[in-house]
């Protein structure tokens, strides 16, 4: 089998795109993705503004739910506790005001109960606790590590990893 030497230019990217999603810039935030998010809520946002009295408040939820809170969970086990996710909340209870019909000084609180959706911190924690609960056999506890009868002996102990690039293992 031949070698093939590749002689083309590699170009450099702002970003990293996986999946269709554009996920880190070069100093590991997520700013590009959450704005990436943000243009496809403003499009959704559109949908149901035109959709608006013409169709009822199930129909609307539903459109929500195919649009805009499945980018929501997507990916927000990773971008969820960045401080970026305060605006994807603050778009969130727009449509919430949207589909309720309610002016912007309305509290989303009560539509959002009404209508059983999550509020974007609360998608986060949700998702986090599912995956612990899905990976729980890699993590240990600490009656494990050792043998004192204390009052956290069953809080699990996680592995910790830094950003830093020299690193190879996590501690």
């Amino acid at each position: 089998m031949p070698l093939i030497a590749f002689t083309g230019t590699v170009r450099s990217s702002d970003c990293i795109a996986f999946i269709g999603r554009k996920i880190l810039t070069e100093d590991i935030n997520w700013d590009v993705h959450v704005k990436h998010l943000s243009s496809k809520f403003d499009r959704s946002y559109y949908v149901l503004q035109s959709l608006e009295g013409k169709t009822s408040v199930n129909i609307l939820r539903n459109i929500y739910f195919a649009n805009i809170h499945s980018h929501i969970i997507c990916s927000t086990l990773f971008w969820g506790s960045d401080g970026e996710s305060k605006k994807m909340l603050k778009l969130q209870k727009t449509v919430m005001r949207l589909i309720s019909n309610v002016g912007r000084d309305t509290s989303c609180r009560v539509f959002l109960k009404t209508l059983n959706i999550l509020p974007v911190p609360c998608v986060h924690i949700m998702e986090v606790v599912y995956c612990t609960k899905m990976s729980i056999v890699r993590f240990e506890q600490n009656s494990v590590r050792h043998n004192y009868n204390i009052c956290h002996r069953s809080d699990l102990q996680s592995q910790f990893c830094t950003a830093d690039i020299k690193q190879k293992n996590c501690k």
